[in-house]
């Protein structure tokens, strides 16, 4: 991952493997249905979810899987959390899909370029930056 994320990044994400367990919904999810909020992200169901500087994989740990949610690492790391989050939640209830959310389509779209040409280095970093000076999150 060196190629691709700095070598401070890497030094700073610790990573869980869950091992037979998944992470459970969070207990707001019930409320946030019945406030008419749909399509929630099923967490269960998810490879893995990057908690600011923790990643946890509910299926095995990959390098594709390493690579998008250390993606999300980085725009945690750019953004900030209070940012990142408040990105995330106006376009998730404007799209009402967690896919349709351009901070994670950029992070599938990262993580396509890498599996497709792994061995063609390019800055996630730099990424990130662009698409923020470009106000495409």
């Amino acid at each position: 991952m060196v190629p691709f994320f700095s070598a401070e990044i890497l030094a700073a994400i610790r990573i869980v493997e869950m091992k037979g367990r998944r992470v459970a919904k969070p207990s707001f999810y019930q409320q946030a249905k019945q406030l008419g909020i749909v399509n929630l992200p099923d967490l269960t169901h998810m490879t893995s979810l990057t908690f600011e500087d923790v990643v946890v994989f509910n299926d095995k740990l990959t390098e594709r899987s390493l690579f998008h949610a250390l993606v999300h690492a980085v725009q945690f790391r750019i953004l900030g959390i209070q940012d990142y989050a408040d990105r995330f939640v106006r376009e998730f209830l404007r799209t009402q899909s967690h896919f349709n959310v351009p901070l994670e389509a950029h992070a599938f779209t990262l993580e396509c370029k890498f599996a497709g040409e792994p061995t063609r280095q390019f800055s996630v970093e730099e990424q990130v930056r662009l698409w923020i000076d470009q106000r495409r999150y």
